[in-house]
């Protein structure tokens, strides 16, 4: 079933708007272009208002108050339940929004078994539509395993493709399984069975089209196009910096054992190389093995059925779940990396410390000095070499992750 095709030349109103008075539950998936939307609906919240469409809260995204909402914890890693309040206030404003819209959007939602649900269909009384986005799976796949790369997590993406397809056709995403069927019921299914099919779209998003996902929820809004500003968030790493990460990962997870490792790694490291390093242009992307097209186009049948049978509305093709992408083997790290990649990363995992407390600016500046001086070595001052041992530019990241938790003394 389609109801939109095509490109960006498309009419305004493919997608029709929703009735008036309605809330939008945008609950995922990972990985579907859902931080981009998000970003782009906190940054545009003053047009949007003025448009008729509130985006409630303060915060780019509603994940404190869908975690809230369901009862899960503040983070996976933390003991403590979210606490009632981050949800009263998002549902005091929906509750009273006099606007002709709301927007609320959340990946949280989408990984919620069936048992999870009573609480949002209960707290959700005002008219609601229920959307879900999906991409093709090879890449979804692809996605979701870098992520947890980027998140300090070392298994290697054969390892992780194994656990995602382990019961074919049945297909699991470690780490966020929003296909879960462990309960007898499918993501689809349970959520068209909580709000009724006809108050759910599934939207299956062109991967050529970075753009697909602002239009869509622009119309369903009754918003005009450009409402939305275009951004592109969450942004994806080359081969190179994901093996390299992943490797540093792996040392750090055996040598070091810090709960704050996601916090370091992820919001230093890893998010300076994205942000700061330029690519170069014969790093190759990462790529979709063979086996991950066969045995995601067998579960994308079984998912293109289950969203059928639920009878909801699906905006996109379904076909285009089983698109292959870019198939080709993984690269190995090679025995040269680019230094830029391990001096990028060091500086950011010494400014991150820094946000943290874990360091002061001396520190940190100590840090940075010393990550520098491994990599000249006896080189003339300031020659830094275009291409580094990937040993040692390891030993340089790691160096300053174990630096930033044990502060040097003063020279």
């Amino acid at each position: 079933m389609t109801v939109e095709a095509g490109g960006p030349e498309n009419a305004v109103n493919e997608v029709p708007a929703l009735p008036r008075g309605t809330t939008v539950l945008h609950i995922g998936a990972p990985k579907t272009g859902t931080t981009s939307l998000q970003q782009s609906a906190a940054g545009s919240r003053a047009r949007l208002r003025d448009g008729g469409v509130l985006y409630p809260g303060r915060y780019e995204n509603h994940r404190r108050f869908a975690r809230s909402l369901l009862g899960y914890r503040k983070e996976p890693w933390l003991a403590e339940r979210a606490p009632a309040h981050w949800s009263t206030g998002i549902l005091k404003q929906l509750v009273n929004n006099e606007r002709d819209y709301a927007l609320v959007s959340s990946e949280a939602f989408s990984t919620a078994g069936a048992r999870d649900l009573a609480p949002v269909r209960e707290a959700f009384t005002m008219p609601t539509h229920v959307v879900l986005t999906l991409r093709p799976l090879p890449g979804m796949l692809l996605s979701m395993w870098q992520q947890r790369v980027k998140n300090a997590e070392p298994r290697p993406l054969d390892a992780w493709l194994d656990e995602a397809f382990r019961e074919l056709p049945m297909l699991h995403m470690p780490g966020g399984d929003v296909f879960d069927e462990s309960d007898g019921t499918d993501l689809v299914g349970r959520w068209a069975d909580l709000f009724g099919p006809e108050n759910m779209t599934v939207v299956v998003l062109d991967p050529a089209d970075r753009d697909h996902i602002f239009r869509v929820f622009e119309d369903l809004l009754g918003q005009r196009r450009g409402t939305l500003e275009r951004v592109t968030a969450n942004s994806g790493m080359s081969a190179v910096e994901t093996e390299f990460f992943r490797q540093a990962a792996e040392q750090i997870l055996q040598d070091t054992g810090s709960r704050a490792r996601r916090g370091l790694f992820h919001g230093g490291a890893v998010n300076a190389v994205i942000a700061g390093r330029p690519r170069r242009s014969d790093e190759p992307s990462l790529r979709v093995p063979e086996r991950v097209t066969r045995h995601a186009a067998t579960a994308a049948i079984r998912i293109a059925e289950q969203i059928e049978s639920a009878g909801v509305r699906v905006v996109g093709d379904l076909a285009d779940l089983a698109a292959a992408g870019r198939v080709g083997d993984q690269a190995p790290l090679p025995e040269e990396v680019p230094s830029d990649l391990a001096l990028i990363a060091a500086d950011g995992l010494a400014r991150r410390a820094v946000q943290l407390g874990m360091l002061d600016e001396a520190d940190a500046r100590r840090l940075r000095a010393s990550a520098v001086r491994r990599i000249v070595g006896a080189r003339p001052a300031g020659d830094v070499p275009e291409l580094i041992p990937s040993e040692l530019a390891l030993r340089v990241v790691i160096g300053v992750y174990e630096g930033a938790q044990r502060p040097t003394p003063a020279d």
